[in-house]
């Protein structure tokens, strides 16, 4: 019992530790805007980053993919908008629009005080413009 008790509040201890991962989750439509939400990949909860790198491709085949969105910088941020303008980014490769039947993947970098973590999602738009989240299925 007493090693059970040692073992659980070491396994508690290095979780509280670990700096977070970002989990990335793609949601909108092309009419109001397609949204990639930032969350803590251990509890699952929204919150800010320090992004320092987003990166979207247009999926031509597997693993062809061409950049249609890339910046970079530095801005807090909890949630992207896909092409948006933020003070502290500025974009490498200028906002392609998204088109319906295509799918993309989504790669961000953020920063932590001794590390980079790193993010990614795919997602596709379907035939009514909407963003179906595609990262449990790749």
């Amino acid at each position: 019992m007493l090693v059970r008790c040692f073992a659980v509040v070491a396994v508690a201890s290095t979780l509280t530790s670990c700096p977070p991962s970002v989990h990335v989750t793609p949601s909108g439509s092309l009419q109001s805007g397609v949204v990639f939400r930032l969350s803590d990949g251990i509890n699952g909860v929204e919150i800010p980053f320090d992004v320092i790198s987003v990166t979207v491709c247009k999926k031509l085949s597997d693993p062809e993919c061409i950049w249609i969105w890339d910046t970079h910088g530095q801005q807090r941020l909890q949630m992207i908008r896909y092409g948006a303008k933020y003070k502290g980014l500025s974009d490498k490769v200028r906002p392609e629009g998204l088109e319906r039947g295509h799918r993309y993947d989504v790669d961000v970098v953020a920063k932590h005080p001794s590390t980079f973590l790193y993010g990614f999602g795919h997602f596709e738009i379907d035939e009514g413009g909407t963003v179906i989240d595609a990262s449990q299925t790749h």
